[in-house]
């Protein structure tokens, strides 16, 4: 027994024995990302139906340093946890999370869609608080969308109106900095009221107008 608590109290490795339960790094989902933006993935990601996820640990400041790389976190209760352990004094983590893989680079985590299939949703988290259970806030960052929706303000009508929307299948996403690189070419769809593109339905109730797609294909970053 007093040669496991030292080897406790001496983890340097984030894959620690079962000994050191206690010093688990474990997370919490916080908020509710379904509610940010009404989504038509199949199946839609939500805070409910969402089960695992990947995280990534690195340290550093200018240069991200990999300690673990898209570990899979499984889904128990309301917590995720991944097998990784906390050392024995602050490393200055930065954790990465994802429902999908991510690759490491010097300058922060990404993620990079391969097709349509999924909506992703992704938490940087700069700042976590040493050996206790953090909370990630998950936001979509690539998200199907079925129905585009807008109402003319009370008394007005809309005429005339065009939504352009440029759907990027594709590209890298980097979770610390937030920006989107090599997304390739840029793809307008364009709804004209009283006009619509060919596969494109548009209904009117009131001075709501509300513009489909075909097969629900609009795809936003």
């Amino acid at each position: 027994a007093l040669v496991a608590l030292v080897a406790c109290s001496k983890e340097d490795n984030p894959d620690g024995p079962a000994s050191c339960a206690g010093n688990e790094i474990s997370f919490i989902m916080g908020g509710d990302f379904a509610a940010a933006v009404g989504t038509r993935g199949a199946p839609p990601v939500t805070t409910a139906n969402i089960t695992s996820i990947h995280v990534s640990a690195t340290t550093g400041s200018s240069s991200e340093t990999a300690v673990f790389t898209s570990a899979l976190f499984e889904k128990d209760g309301s917590t995720w946890k991944g097998g990784k352990y906390w050392p024995a004094t602050d490393p200055g983590y930065h954790f990465y999370a994802a429902n999908t893989e991510m690759a490491h680079t010097s300058s922060g985590a990404t993620v990079s869609p391969s097709d349509a299939s999924t909506d992703i949703v992704v938490s940087y988290l700069a700042n976590p608080t040493f050996q206790q259970q953090n909370a990630l806030e998950m936001g979509h960052i690539f998200a199907q969308v079925g129905t585009v929706g807008m109402k003319a303000p009370e008394g007005y009508a809309v005429t005339d109106m065009k939504v352009s929307i440029i759907p990027r299948i594709g590209g890298t996403y980097n979770l610390k900095s937030g920006q989107w690189t090599a997304r390739g070419e840029e793809q307008d769809v364009t709804y004209i009221l009283g006009n619509a593109s060919a596969g494109v339905t548009v209904s009117t109730e009131a001075n709501n107008e509300t513009y489909t797609g075909p097969d629900n294909d609009l795809w936003l970053l």
